[in-house]
């Protein structure tokens, strides 16, 4: 859990440069609704990581 936020940073960069978009955020109770996920969310655990707010500017491109 201590590197998360440089994990997610890395994961956004190489979204960004692969030209794929980065999902909108969602709230938790918006995943567990989504059929998708759910069962995800059931066996693993979830944690909140805020967005590097250095990539919030090139995410929304």
């Amino acid at each position: 859990m201590l590197n998360a936020a440089e994990a997610l940073e890395f994961w956004a960069e190489a979204m960004i440069e692969s030209g794929q978009d980065i999902p909108s955020p969602r709230s938790l109770a918006a995943l567990k609704a989504d059929s998708e996920i759910a069962q995800d969310l059931r066996r693993f655990m979830v944690a909140l990581i805020p967005f590097p707010t250095s990539m919030q500017p090139r995410a929304a491109q």
